[in-house]
């Protein structure tokens, strides 16, 4: 469908949602184990690299693209509950992309497990979140590196002084810097 004009109010939600699934910012999937139903939008495909016409909807498409380290992730994984009833569902996994390499994926929806404990419906939207998770993992190895670089065998003198508070923290390659033992008090000495 065709982007509305700017200045075209939106006549309903449904509006907003059919605007995001066309370009493909969340994917929409409802999987009806009862009755053996399983659809996957358009976007969601599009999500893992797909068209529409690339990828069928089985059942087994989530096992298939699951990363095996998140198996118990996965929306269709009930977990230790299973009180019947309809319960939030709130997961992030990683899934194969057509290319080969893993995405990850933010999924948010509803598993319905009937009377028996038994999942019989999960439905919700999945949002690419790769690149938050990129950038998280790119912070955690800057953070290693300059705490490599603050130990004792690195090259930095790291400080922090907290002069409202009076206190300070002085790494060891800072107190070797200055000549004094790694024991030593700088502000002391």
């Amino acid at each position: 469908p065709a982007d509305p004009p700017p200045s075209a109010p939106i006549s309903a939600p449904y509006d907003a949602l059919e605007l995001l699934a066309a370009h493909a910012v969340v994917g929409f999937f409802d999987l009806h184990f009862k009755t053996d139903r399983i659809h996957y939008s358009p976007a969601w495909k599009n999500l893992l690299g797909y068209s529409v016409y690339y990828l069928a909807d089985p059942r087994e498409v989530w096992r298939q693209h699951i990363h095996p380290e998140d198996s118990d992730a996965a929306p269709y994984f009930l977990g230790h509950r299973h009180t019947p009833g309809t319960r939030h569902l709130q997961v992030e996994f990683r899934m194969r992309h057509r290319q080969g390499h893993y995405v990850w994926l933010q999924c948010t929806g509803l598993q319905q497990i009937g009377p028996d404990g038994e999942l019989e419906r999960v439905t919700g939207l999945c949002l690419d979140v790769t690149e938050r998770h990129e950038l998280e993992e790119t912070s955690l190895a800057n953070d290693a590196r300059l705490q490599d670089l603050a130990n004792t065998t690195g090259p930095l003198g790291a400080f922090e002084f907290d002069f409202i508070h009076h206190r300070y923290w002085v790494a060891p390659a800072w107190s070797h810097l200055l000549g004094h033992a790694a024991e030593a008090d700088p502000a002391k000495a």
